[in-house]
C-alpha cells in the first residue's frame, strides 16, 4: 500500500488485529455523464 509506504498510515496490533477487507462499488449503467465517467475509469485503474 502506497500510504504505508510514505508513513501516512501505520500497522498497529499483531496479526490478530488484521481483518481481510473487499470494497465493491456499483454504479447505474444509464448514468452518461462524462465526469461519473472519468471517476469510474480512475477507479478502475487503481484496482
Amino acid at each position: 500500500c502506497a500510504e504505508l509506504a510514505r508513513g501516512e498510515l501505520v500497522v498497529c496490533g499483531g496479526p490478530q488485529w488484521h481483518v481481510p477487507l473487499e470494497i465493491r462499488l456499483y454504479r447505474c449503467a444509464l448514468v452518461r455523464k462524462a465526469n461519473v465517467r472519468l471517476l469510474w475509469r480512475k477507479l478502475e485503474s487503481a484496482a
